[in-house]
């Protein structure tokens, strides 16, 4: 959430009271801070009150900036315009262009910022984290790199890698790449991969075929591992 978006003020009490800067600023220009930084927390860019170009009245900034926050505060112009100028001369806020800001809040909110980017991040990974770890898994438990972004294709495609692993057939991670490619040109449907890899499995095939190829023979007779060769 964003910091204007809360119902509550993040004032740091020790910093405020122990704000030397503030401290040298009269109790008129206190009473006037504090309602700034409420303004400011409201602010659609948080820690500032810019002026825009229709509110620009005079030829006069601060009194054209204490014209707008005349409307938000229960003082007057003249008041507003005295604490600005000296809240501005000891640097308890900052005139930058055609906004003032005070540079904790505006600090703050650049952190904040970037905690939500992060965390939106990371919601993205635990929403991917089963499918991540399971790729994650069949690298581990095969040694394997295999590149399919699917969990389903990726978890069938593993079994068949096991399989001629457990049956000493050659392979490496070229013939991984290239078993991919292959399943890859058949198809980029997913239900018709596993099908492929399924259809192998089940065939003792070495290679991949298309789903359902008539001129393969199903009805295969089966081998014993030690006498099995790959078609």
């Amino acid at each position: 959430m964003a910091l204007r978006n809360q119902p509550y003020l993040p004032l740091y009490v020790d910093d405020f009271t122990s704000d030397e800067d503030l401290r040298n600023c009269s109790a008129e220009s206190t009473g006037v801070y504090i309602l700034l930084l409420c303004a400011m927390h409201k602010s659609k860019e948080y820690g500032t009150i810019f002026l825009k170009n229709k509110e620009k009245v005079t030829k006069d900034f601060l009194e054209n900036i204490s014209l707008k926050l005349a409307r938000q505060m229960p003082f007057e112009t003249s008041i507003i315009k005295r604490a600005l100028i000296e809240l501005l001369e000891e640097d308890v806020i900052q005139k930058s262009g055609n906004k003032i800001s005070q540079k904790r809040m505006v600090k703050d909110n650049d952190i904040s910022e970037k905690r939500s980017n992060a965390g939106k991040k990371g919601n993205l990974k635990r929403h991917h984290f089963s499918e991540e770890f399971a790729i994650a898994k069949t690298v581990a438990d095969t040694g394997y790199v295999i590149g399919i972004e699917n969990v389903n294709v990726n978890s069938i495609f593993k079994e068949y890698i096991q399989i001629r692993i457990d049956n000493n057939y050659s392979l490496n991670q070229k013939i991984v790449d290239r078993l991919v490619n292959e399943l890859m040109e058949l198809s980029t449907n997913e239900k018709e991969q596993i099908k492929i890899v399924s259809q192998a499995i089940n065939g003792e095939w070495k290679n991949f075929y298309p789903p359902n190829k008539k001129e393969i023979k199903e009805n295969k007779p089966k081998q014993k591992a030690s006498e099995k060769t790959w078609d």
